[in-house]
């Protein structure tokens, strides 16, 4: 629970500067179904309403790692004739999930949706404009 925001919120652990016990007054009891729906409903540390679903196809020689990975609890897969394995995760924010596709470079694809494609299209396309001779 944020009390500066007054709202359950996610943190990374290691981007904390300072902690303290509340007082058991203080505390909020937020219900499991609460913490669920905002834990769970997206990818990735981003909480929030799904907005989209991203399909992603993996080449046949990275899809033998993908294929274990639980990307995400409601996740969708399967196997394509020619050997790539086809993953579908629910997201909110893409700020994680493009981080997570731009690391296995070519060997990923954004099939849909388009609006996830172009943004990893730029991305890639910023990338190799550092290295511009």
């Amino acid at each position: 629970w944020c009390h500066w925001r007054n709202a359950l919120r996610s943190f990374s652990v290691d981007a904390l500067e300072h902690c303290e016990l509340l007082p058991e007054e203080k505390a909020v009891d937020v219900p499991t179904e609460q913490l669920q729906a905002a834990t769970q409903s997206t990818y990735g540390i981003f909480s929030g309403p799904t907005r989209a679903w991203a399909e992603l196809r993996f080449s046949a020689e990275r899809a033998r790692w993908v294929s274990g990975e639980t990307w995400h609890p409601e996740q969708q897969s399967e196997w394509l004739p020619d050997g790539s394995f086809r993953l579908r995760v629910p997201y909110g924010d893409d700020r994680e999930l493009v981080g997570d596709i731009l690391r296995h470079g070519p060997a990923c694809v954004v099939e849909a949706p388009p609006e996830l494609r172009q943004k990893v299209r730029n991305m890639l396309k910023e990338a190799q404009a550092q290295y511009r001779d």
